[in-house]
């Protein structure tokens, strides 16, 4: 019941700043676009790199800014005396992020698939992704001085996560990219949509252990970025 209070606090939390008013906008107009094109392979091509590119990655930037406020409001001092531990909060606020990531990042899956798509398994692509993401923005949080900064420095770093939609969309075959986080994810993404992806399908196994070591990856670098820069006040 603690449980399901923190994550209604955490869901009213980013209500009241616009995080969810933002990504419905964007997935909204996502949508519209995708329901205009006449092909189903476009469309759903279009939705798969889009869930990826944009809606997934927008918890990277979203989570930044989240803790940025709190920090500035005094709430990330609090997290040390909370009744339950920094990893509890950190890993309880990357899930409920990347929860909302996922359900917007279906809407226009949605729009451009309708029953072709396999949702179960696309949502887990989608989650992988906003997962890897947000955690990675919680580490680059941590590491800049102010909000203009972190949008600063995320966006740049954002940009070679792009690289995997290359291969997605054709423009390579270089396995290579297989290897970038995100890359499992997109490629899961891509599996339940019905392998439409010109760079040819991925097997499971190189798709789960790209998600699982980024996922895991990710997770070793917030948590100690969290712990020692705010929680602990070493650093910014």
């Amino acid at each position: 019941m603690r449980t399901l209070r923190a994550v209604r606090f955490d869901l009213l939390f980013l209500f009241r700043y616009g995080f969810i008013q933002a990504y419905a906008f964007v997935a909204l107009i996502y949508c519209a676009a995708i329901i205009a094109i006449p092909s189903e392979n476009i469309r759903i091509i279009l939705s798969v790199s889009l869930a990826y590119s944009d809606i997934s990655m927008l918890g990277c930037i979203f989570t930044g800014a989240a803790l940025h406020l709190e920090k500035q409001s005094g709430t990330i001092k609090a997290v040390g005396i909370l009744p339950v531990s920094f990893a509890v909060f950190l890993v309880r606020r990357t899930f409920t992020l990347s929860g909302v990531s996922t359900l917007f990042a279906l809407m226009p899956a949605m729009a451009g698939g309708r029953l072709s798509i396999e949702y179960p398994v696309f949502a887990a692509g989608a989650f992988f992704c906003a997962l890897t993401f947000t955690l990675i923005g919680t580490s680059i949080m941590t590491r800049t001085g102010n909000l203009s900064r972190f949008i600063f420095v995320a966006g740049i770093f954002t940009l070679p996560a792009g690289v995997p939609l290359l291969r997605y969309l054709g423009f390579t075959d270089n396995p290579i990219l297989l290897v970038l986080p995100g890359a499992g994810g997109l490629m899961l993404m891509d599996r339940a949509a019905g392998n439409l992806s010109p760079g040819g399908s991925v097997s499971l196994a190189v798709i789960l252990l790209n998600l699982l070591v980024w996922a895991g990856i990710a997770l070793r670098f917030a948590a100690s970025d969290f712990r020692k820069r705010l929680v602990e006040g070493a650093g910014v």
